[in-house]
């Protein structure tokens, strides 16, 4: 109960602040991006991805090549695990998510690349990783190391360990 704001559908002051905070933030983001660091992201993202295609034998870009997000990198490693490769990962300091943002604490497999037609197995063996202006060349750089380093590592283990066994690492 109180006064008539927003059609008497609620009472109370507007929190003035907070909306030219967020008018600015938007007048920000719009100047980055026609600054080209929208440009400069997706070159990134397809620099890290083409370095990983070369490296890591049997990586697959899932979605299209050129019309998709510039900031977002979905790639599968088959034979790996995506839980496996999260692990050692987070481990070593490189965040990504076996799944969408909103469901970065489950490891069940995306149900986007399922309903895209890919096997329950391929999105098992799916990370997404993502950049922003905030991300450099060095940054995607060090992060394509550190997953060629563990996905050899992985397959190293797979190639010795008994069908269904376990991968236990000491780091």
């Amino acid at each position: 109960v109180g006064g008539g704001q927003e059609g008497g559908r609620r009472s109370g002051t507007e929190n003035v602040p907070f909306i030219v905070a967020l008018g600015e933030a938007a007048e920000r983001m719009q100047r980055c991006l026609t600054n080209g660091a929208e440009t400069g992201v997706r070159r990134m993202r397809d620099r890290f991805e083409s370095q990983l295609l070369e490296r890591v034998p049997g990586t697959v870009v899932n979605g299209d090549r050129e019309h998709r997000l510039p900031t977002t990198s979905s790639l599968t490693f088959p034979g790996l695990e995506a839980v496996e490769l999260l692990i050692l990962l987070d481990k070593a300091g490189i965040s990504c998510s076996a799944g969408s943002a909103c469901h970065s604490a489950s490891v069940h497999p995306s149900h986007v690349l399922e309903a895209m037609g890919f096997s329950a197995q391929h999105a098992a063996s799916t990370l997404r990783f993502s950049f922003s202006r905030f991300n450099t060349e060095a940054d995607a750089d060090t992060a394509v190391e550190i997953v060629c380093q563990i996905a050899a590592k992985l397959r190293a283990l797979n190639a010795t360990k008994e069908p269904g066994s376990p991968v236990v690492t000491n780091g």
